[in-house]
């Protein structure tokens, strides 16, 4: 996956939130790399620095792939940790998806990246 942001350095920041580690970084560009614990799987994020980029806000109802999902066993606490990191996050919220309940929330990043954190519950 690949995005363009207006500053890099907070898009690291704010990607290592989430468990990507910087592997590879130069003016104007970074490689990051997250490893899947549900999988064993290594996926890469390549993020390229345009400082003259307008700040625009992405929502899920915008036109092309504009937000990642990460699943966790607990929503609650990666609520809490995240924004005891002042991450910016939505309340949670439920739904039923073929009978099974699902605890949500989101998360806005400094460069309006958007995730969703998704929790199964027991």
């Amino acid at each position: 996956m690949s995005l363009t942001v207006g500053n890099l350095d907070q898009a690291v920041q704010f990607w290592a939130l989430f468990g990507f580690r910087e592997v590879e970084k130069r003016q104007g560009y970074a490689r990051l790399q997250f490893y899947s614990l549900l999988d064993k799987k290594v996926f890469f994020l390549e993020i390229n620095e345009d400082c003259n980029r307008p700040l625009v806000p992405i929502f899920l109802d915008d036109p092309a792939f504009n937000c990642l999902a990460f699943i966790t066993t607990s929503v609650i606490k990666e609520k809490e940790l995240l924004s005891k990191k002042g991450a910016q996050t939505t309340p949670i919220a439920s739904l039923v998806v073929n009978g099974t309940k699902l605890n949500i929330f989101f998360v806005r990043g400094p460069q309006y990246e958007l995730v969703e954190v998704i929790g199964f519950e027991k």
